[in-house]
């Protein structure tokens, strides 16, 4: 599909990530209207998760691929291309910055790192235990 101006989806995305105060706040929002649905003090006090917690992670996935995959349809484009172009970016050079974008985006996804935040939304994890947490997720993918 053609695009309305040269930058690529790829840096429209990017913009989009790392920039858009509607999208941060989306994902906000959900933390904020589900976390008294995880127990942080068992997770600290056990290491245990419950069952429970894969299907709110589920939805907060669900949440982030509709925004993602809105803002790129809104972009006269299609998540295909997106991907396409990441892939090839990030082929040619894995440590450029779409490469970072493409293991950011896994990396909040992932389900330990949003664990991680929402700890951090019950007041349990500093704001640079989570950043580092997720610094180290994007380091392993």
């Amino acid at each position: 599909m053609a695009e309305a101006d040269s930058s690529s989806i790829v840096e429209k995305v990017s913009l989009y990530f790392y920039e858009s105060d509607e999208f941060a706040e989306s994902l906000e929002k959900f933390a904020d209207d589900n976390v008294h649905l995880i127990d942080a003090d068992e997770i600290e006090q056990s290491g245990v998760m419950k069952v429970e917690y894969i299907d709110i992670h589920r939805k907060y996935q669900a949440l982030f691929e509709e925004k993602i995959e809105s803002f790129i349809s809104a972009s006269d484009s299609t998540v295909q291309e997106f991907y396409d172009q990441l892939r090839q970016k990030s082929d040619a050079d894995p440590s450029c910055a779409p490469a970072v974008l493409g293991r950011l985006m896994l990396a909040v996804a992932d389900f330990d790192v949003f664990m991680l935040m929402m700890t951090e939304v019950a007041g349990k994890l500093s704001t640079k235990e989570l950043a580092v947490a997720v610094s180290e997720a994007v380091s392993e993918s």
